[in-house]
């Protein structure tokens, strides 16, 4: 039989669990136009918008932004970062044709990740700015949600 020491501790230990689960589960969740909705991440940062530009004669010529999507946007950023994570990694080094587009994702910590965006009716390409020797393969589910978002 379980002394009464015993319990209390057991008990207590479970309701710090559940506060701290609980506490952990708050810290996905933001605050946008009085609604709780849970944030969207990119290895671990918080992403509090996107904006697209299209891409002229070459990778750096990029246009003023012609799109702005912000938190209040959950389901147009988590595409994007889904793209981001989603994309599969091609061998060898590239050489490509100039991207269509380049998508900016801002993050909550005031910094940012650029990143070079090819679309086709039933293929895609990404590349991070950062890394233009790597060209990414795009999941085809994501396709037309990501070309109706960058137009």
């Amino acid at each position: 039989m379980l002394s009464l020491k015993h319990l209390s501790m057991v008990l207590t230990t479970f309701v710090f669990s559940l506060v701290a689960l609980i506490g952990c589960g708050a810290q996905n969740e933001i605050e946008v136009n009085g609604k709780k909705v849970e944030s969207v991440k990119l290895e671990g940062k918080v992403v509090i918008s996107a904006s697209i530009s299209k891409v002229g004669e070459n990778m750096s010529d990029i246009k003023e932004p012609h799109g702005e999507y912000t938190q209040e946007n959950t389901d147009v950023l988590r595409t994007f970062v889904d793209a981001i994570n989603r994309a599969e990694k091609l061998a060898g080094i590239v050489d490509v044709a100039t991207p269509h587009y380049q998508f900016t994702l801002t993050f909550e910590n005031k910094t940012s990740a650029q990143y070079f965006l090819w679309l086709g009716d039933d293929h895609g390409s990404l590349m991070h700015a950062e890394d233009t020797h790597y060209l990414y393969t795009l999941p085809e589910d994501l396709l037309k949600d990501l070309d109706e978002y960058v137009q």
